[in-house]
Formats: structure tokens, C-alpha cells, sequence
């Protein structure tokens, strides 16, 4: 399947699901409030059905909140993020990648709208079918526009502030890359105050720590971002093993590079570290097989290769130095 598609699917299938859940929720309040209101024998329902219905938007709101947010003391936290992250890096390399993901398939603004569309034409109905005497009247049916209304603000406010952290966490990567390991460990961590929990701030942080060569709280940060999401288990499991593998855990890495292999049988960089951690167990009948399985799927970095300390123990094997002769040839 396409990439741009399957994004695409996937994007609308959480924006569906996450509305399901809150119009669910909305129903159920505003039945209970339409329920008590009839045993007060409240007649006229102009304005307690509105104040009625502003309660339940608010508490959709404190629960996306909650949801997105468990740990945040303050949303003040939240407004004062942008700010906060500007202070870290570099703003135009951050503006530049917040506008390119604005046509990244989770982001497309063209998602959002179709969704934006489909919430007012439910309002518009909602208010349509309320007025008295009409074919199809929905007595105090427009009470939940209010609450449309409030979820689609909520509803762009989120995205946004997901794209924000999406580029923060670009931004540090790319920090890592120039050898400012610190800085992108101060943007990681101004990330998790945003979201706690999200993978983006804990993938950071384990990148940046291991930069710095710290690599036991880095497999610690990767592997929170896996129970986080265990989805991304298939992107960091090599790099936790990497760690492993760096602290000479050379078993626990072993076993989660062939975690990671299961995950992902094609992935060139995961038949290396097997190569690498195999060497490093002085096994050459194990470390060769998987080194030719990464040439062959297209790792031709020889020089790296014949600078890697990790590939000591099997340089002097005939295969390696055939193998290291196929790849100049190349």
C-alpha cells in the first residue's frame, strides 16, 4: 500500500475514533442533564440546556486534557511551550520543518478540514432539526452544538501542538547530528514536560544520551518510549540493543536484535549489529553470515566498516576479507 494512503487511513481512523469516543461521552451527559432537569420540572429550557451543555463541553475538555496531558500540573505550562522551545534551538530551522509537516499525511491540513466540515454540517443539523414544529423535531437536540463547536477548537489546538512537538523532535535529532548533544537533550526534556508520556520526548532523550555516551540512561529512555507505544518497538529496538551492546550485555543485546530482526527481516542496519555483537562475542561463524546479509541488502559503507572496532575480532577471516574486496569492487 502507498505510504501518502496508508497515512492517510491512519490519520483519519485516530481523528474518527478519538470523535466517537467524545460524541459518546457528549450524548451520555447530555441525556443525564436533559434527565435531571425534567425531575426539577424545569419547563423552560433555554438557559439551563446552555449552561447545560457549556458544562459538558468543559468536561470533554478536562478529560482530552487529562488524556493527552497526565501528568501536566498547569495548562499555562502548555501556552508557554512555544516560547520555551524557541529559547532552545535555532527558530527558522524549526519553522522550516513546521511547515513541511504540515503536508505530512498525520498533519494534512485537508484531514482536518474535511472533519471541521463534517462537525458543522452535525451543528447546523443539530439547530435545524430543534426548532418546534418542524418534520423532524429533536427536542433539545441543538444543546450539543455548543459542544461540537468547542470540540473542533480543541480538535485544531491539538494539532498544532502535535506538530510542534514533531518538529522539536526533528530539530534535536538534527541538533545531535551538528554534535550538540546537550541542547537536544534540553529540547527532549522540555518536550516531556509538554507530554510526559509522549514517544517523541523519550526517543530524543535516548538519542542525545547516547550521543553523549551515556548509554545506560539512553536504553532506559528507549525503552519507555517502547511501553509508551509498543508500535515503535520496530524503529527502537535496535537502537536499545545498540545500548545493550555498548554496556557489554552482549546476551540481552543479542536477544533484542533478533526482537528486531522479527519485527523488521530487511532491515540492513539490524544484520549489522548482529555482525557487530557477534564479533564482539568472538562467534566469526555467526558474525559473517549476518555482515554478508547486510552488504547484500545494501550497506556499503566499507569504510566504516574497516574503521569499526566492533568488527575486529573477524577481520582477519578469509570470508571478511572477501567480503571487504566485493564491496571495493562495488
Amino acid at each position: 500500500m502507498d505510504e501518502n494512503l496508508r497515512g492517510y487511513g491512519e490519520s483519519l481512523l485516530i481523528i474518527f475514533v478519538t470523535v466517537a469516543i467524545n460524541v459518546f461521552i457528549g450524548l451520555i451527559l447530555w441525556a443525564l442533564f436533559v434527565l435531571v432537569l425534567k425531575q426539577f420540572g424545569v419547563e423552560n429550557m433555554l438557559w439551563p440546556g446552555f449552561i447545560s451543555a457549556l458544562i459538558i463541553a468543559g468536561v470533554l475538555l478536562i478529560l482530552n486534557a487529562y488524556s493527552y496531558d497526565k501528568y501536566t500540573r498547569k495548562i499555562k505550562k502548555q501556552e508557554e511551550a512555544p516560547r520555551a522551545l524557541f529559547e532552545m534551538f535555532e527558530k527558522s530551522e524549526y519553522e522550516s520543518i513546521l511547515r513541511s509537516l504540515s503536508n505530512s499525511p498525520s498533519f494534512r491540513i485537508s484531514h482536518y478540514m474535511v472533519i471541521t466540515l463534517i462537525f458543522l454540517v452535525a451543528t447546523l443539523l443539530l439547530i435545524i432539526f430543534s426548532v418546534p414544529g418542524g418534520r423532524y423535531h429533536l427536542r433539545n437536540g441543538w444543546l450539543l452544538a455548543p459542544v461540537f463547536v468547542v470540540f473542533v477548537v480543541w480538535l485544531w489546538y491539538s494539532r498544532l501542538r502535535s506538530m510542534k512537538l514533531t518538529a522539536a523532535f526533528y530539530t534535536g535529532n538534527n541538533l545531535i547530528a551538528k554534535g550538540r548533544a546537550q541542547d537536544a537533550l534540553h529540547i527532549a526534556r522540555t518536550m516531556l514536560k509538554i507530554r510526559p508520556n509522549a514517544v517523541g520526548g523519550n526517543w530524543l532523550t535516548g538519542n542525545a544520551l547516547f550521543a553523549l555516551r551515556d548509554y545506560d540512561r539512553a536504553s532506559q529512555a528507549y525503552e519507555r518510549a517502547i511501553q509508551r507505544n509498543p508500535a515503535s518497538s520496530r524503529y527502537l529496538l535496535s537502537f536499545l540493543a545498540l545500548c545493550f551492546q555498548r554496556l557489554g550485555l552482549y546476551q540481552r543485546a543479542l536477544r533484542t536484535y533478533e526482537d528486531a530482526l522479527r519485527l523488521n527481516p530487511g532491515a540492513k542496519e539490524v544484520h549489522y549489529g548482529l555482525a557487530c555483537n557477534y564479533s564482539l562475542m568472538n562467534d566469526p561463524g555467526h558474525a559473517l553470515p549476518h555482515l554478508q546479509r547486510a552488504v547484500d541488502l545494501g550497506y556499503v559503507d566499507l569504510d566504516y566498516i574497516e574503521r569499526d572496532p566492533d568488527i575486529d575480532n573477524i577481520r582477519n577471516e578469509p570470508r571478511f576479507k572477501e567480503l571487504a574486496a566485493e564491496m571495493s569492487k562495488s
